[in-house]
């Protein structure tokens, strides 16, 4: 389990990075707007 985690990131998965680190940058910024329930049912709705 570590390895595949901190193994580089697939050929396929590389255009997807920016993509992922915005979507983690904003479900961020929502956990400290209103509070860890309402940001993670909002997040898993995406």
């Amino acid at each position: 389990p570590a390895a595949f985690v901190l193994e580089n990131f697939s050929a396929t998965e590389r255009p997807q990075v920016p993509t992922i680190c915005e979507m983690a940058a904003d479900a961020t910024e929502l956990l400290v707007e209103v509070g860890l329930e309402p940001a993670q049912n909002q997040v898993h709705a995406w």
